[in-house]
């Protein structure tokens, strides 16, 4: 079935999310669990790549789902780089598009920063075509976005952050290491030995977030029990040239 991420995109040339502190903050600050719960009933996300995606297991521990304690931490930290206090702390607006059950979120995000962080964060939903101008030219500080697999490898959702000028690279980051990762990844063959690859790449992205993951989706189908066959790759794409239809038994009234 169709698979997908949606997060929290920081504008890393934004004087605030430029640190790392910041951002930290911010993504640590999210109850991922209380959204799926109450809003999205998806799958919570700690990572970019869909589980779908993976041929192997990782080992690798990204980051925890929700921690307050360590977000206060890193939002001190980051005031104090900043040389801020917290009444300097300035108020700004989160992005987002009017889909559906996208305002639900981002209400959700609004009330858990203000309770964890005492942020005051404004809301503004979009029409789709003017919220990715918006992204695309990064005429904004914060905002929530996603990416919806379009062919069947891990590089569908990491690929846009390798170059700080792609339009699609929402956060205008970029690193030097997670680029060579990535390149090395295409030079293996073999899909596990490659995930391997894309998952030392994710935890550089993971670890200096521009992004916050927030959940997963994940769509579903219902096939009838006579219908056999049908194939759908984690993009979302079904595959209908080996389906067989069986006769449906009679049953005796």
């Amino acid at each position: 079935s169709r698979s997908g991420t949606f997060f929290t995109i920081f504008n890393v040339n934004d004087e605030i999310f430029n640190n790392i502190n910041m951002r930290k903050a911010f993504a640590y600050a999210i109850d991922r669990a209380a959204i799926a719960d109450n809003i999205s009933n998806e799958q919570i996300a700690t990572r970019l790549v869909p589980p779908s995606f993976r041929h192997v297991e990782s080992t690798i521990d990204y980051f925890a789902q929700a921690s307050p304690q360590l977000a206060l931490a890193y939002f001190e930290k980051g005031m104090e780089d900043l040389g801020l206090t917290k009444e300097e702390f300035p108020s700004f607006t989160y992005y987002y598009p009017e889909m559906s059950g996208q305002k639900q979120v981002a209400q959700a995000l609004q009330n858990q920063w203000r309770e964890c962080l005492g942020v005051n964060i404004e809301l503004q939903g979009l029409e789709m075509k003017l919220f990715m101008a918006r992204l695309f030219q990064r005429e904004f500080s914060i905002a929530q976005s996603g990416i919806i697999a379009q062919y069947t490898d891990a590089m569908n959702f990491l690929e846009r952050f390798q170059d700080k000028n792609d339009p699609k690279n929402y956060p205008g980051w970029e690193n030097a290491v997670y680029n060579k990762k990535l390149q090395e990844a295409m030079l293996i063959p073999n899909p596990k030995l490659r995930q391997l690859k894309y998952d030392e790449a994710e935890a550089i992205l993971l670890q200096e977030m521009p992004i916050a993951p927030v959940h997963h989706i994940q769509d579903y189908y219902l096939l009838d029990e006579t219908v056999q066959g049908v194939e759908v790759a984690p993009n979302g794409v079904v595959d209908f040239r080996n389906v067989k239809v069986k006769r449906r038994t009679q049953t005796s009234p």
